[in-house]
């Protein structure tokens, strides 16, 4: 009769070869330029975000009428609201 069948050893099935030094020296320094665009990105983006923040508070602190404390009615384009707390 036939031999019984096996399974294969782990080993024999999956070769475990990484990547070459060279692969990994490339594939870190990309990594590295990554990081360091996404770092840069987000500084910039949060510099905007914070310059843009403090021009719209001001220009918004412009509008509201003195006296009223907190419920300024503020007037912009025709429009009137009334701020809550």
């Amino acid at each position: 009769m036939s031999a019984p069948l096996e399974m294969p050893s782990l080993h024999s099935a999956v070769t475990l070869a990484g990547p070459s030094p060279e692969r990994k020296a490339l594939l870190s320094r990309r990594i590295r330029w990554f990081v360091a665009a996404t770092i840069t990105y987000n500084v910039i983006e949060a510099i905007i975000a914070l310059t843009e923040g403090a021009r719209v508070s001001s220009v918004s602190a412009d509008r509201v009428r003195p006296g009223l404390g907190d419920r300024g009615v503020l007037r912009g384009g025709g429009r009137v609201a009334v701020r809550r707390a």
